[in-house]
């Protein structure tokens, strides 16, 4: 089932049959827990996620780049599979004809037993924060208050603080890391937020990843009843023991060009949506 960003995904892709039933068969391979290698253990043949129908040739460099960029949407538009890597390793018979994928599994997840128990975990977590704001209805403070809980109960990853990345546990990448174990980097909470405002199912609330490689920095856009805006939950979470509180809730494109954000729209999955509204840039 495709996410609840819906209503982005289809205003923002002009895509191909082609492309969307590649997506379809990658996405459905990945929720299913179909082909992942798990602690870098191999995956036998019959249990790759199988695109061989597409035609695609692992020597033509386009093919391969489709393929790869048709993961890195499914791996952005479903949070919820926190067990992912960003890595695929790709399938080919007689180095020719491409024909499977299997996704890198991260390596605080060693099986599929594991994945599932961490799996309710998070679901236990999303129940209880539903819960603190089920009285909340109106879209702009759903988001709001999801917002506020993540930013006042995340604290960034300290050894990513202080450049070093290579001792942080890699779920601080994930919503796992974000929700369950409060500890997180700007991945992991711009995932934690799209996951939470999916489990809302409110069809006036829709919420997409944006990356930017320039910046080495994710966040998120989410569409309010037809409107698009910038949010930055990461921006909350660091500023939050300092004396100047930084916000970054429901911004426009040029105030993010202001506070120095640069790149998402070349290094984003999708093609984002304009954030031109400006009624909440001094909120």
């Amino acid at each position: 089932m495709l996410n609840n960003a819906i209503s982005i995904k289809a205003k923002t892709n002009r895509i191909t049959s082609k492309e969307e039933q590649l997506y379809l068969v990658i996405e459905k391979g990945v929720l299913s827990k179909k082909g992942i290698s798990y602690n870098g253990k191999s995956v036998k043949k019959k249990d790759y996620i199988d695109i061989s129908k597409f035609g695609y040739s692992n020597k033509k460099k386009k093919d391969r780049q489709k393929v790869y960029q048709t993961y890195r949407k499914v791996f952005y538009d479903h949070p919820e599979c926190f067990w992912l890597s960003e890595g695929i390793y790709r399938y080919s018979q007689n180095g020719e004809a491409l024909t499977g994928i299997i996704p890198f599994c991260k390596n605080f997840v060693k099986s599929k037993k594991q994945a599932n128990a961490y799996e309710k975990k998070i679901e236990k977590k999303l129940q209880k924060i539903l819960e603190s704001i089920s009285e909340v209805t109106d879209p702009v403070e759903q988001a709001y208050a999801v917002y506020q809980y993540l930013a006042s109960n995340i604290i960034y990853n300290k050894y990513v603080a202080e450049k070093k990345e290579e001792e942080a546990p890699s779920y601080v990448w994930t919503s796992y890391g974000a929700l369950v174990k409060s500890d997180a980097v700007c991945k992991g909470i711009a995932f934690a937020y799209k996951q939470v405002l999916d489990s809302l199912n409110n069809p006036r609330l829709h919420c997409i990843i944006v990356t930017s490689k320039e910046m080495n920095h994710i966040w998120n856009i989410i569409e309010i009843n037809g409107e698009a805006y910038h949010v930055d939950v990461n921006r909350a979470v660091v500023s939050k023991f300092s004396e100047e509180k930084k916000e970054c809730f429901l911004v426009s494109d040029s105030k993010m060009k202001e506070m120095k954000y640069t790149g998402w729209k070349e290094s984003t999955p999708r093609n984002v949506p304009k954030c031109v509204n400006t009624q909440y840039d001094n909120r």
